[in-house]
């Protein structure tokens, strides 16, 4: 988060943005411990509810990662933001 910051405020000065993706549980060799041939993993639902606290009680999807991005990538008037992709685990773990 304090590089996003730090990066934004200083690349700033010459025109470049600079944001972030805070992504929750999304399926990958660290969340699934696992992936096949192609570098793909699978996170399912079970496990994920075995966490008790994603409330969307599924692992975030490839377009839905995307869409972020892709957001961050179009809207020029964003700068110095950490975009959270979490399903909102957030707001169940820090109430």
């Amino acid at each position: 988060m304090h590089l996003t910051k730090l990066m934004s405020a200083e690349f700033m000065k010459v025109g470049i943005r600079v944001n972030s993706i805070a992504p929750g549980y999304f399926p990958s060799e660290m969340t699934a411990k696992s992936s096949d041939d192609r570098q793909k993993s699978d996170l399912p639902a079970e496990k994920v509810a075995d966490k008790g606290h994603v409330p969307q009680m599924r692992g975030g999807r490839d377009e839905e990662m995307a869409r972020g991005m892709l957001m961050l990538a179009t809207t020029t008037y964003i700068n110095g933001q950490i975009v959270v992709l979490d399903g909102g685990v957030l707001n169940q773990i820090s109430s």
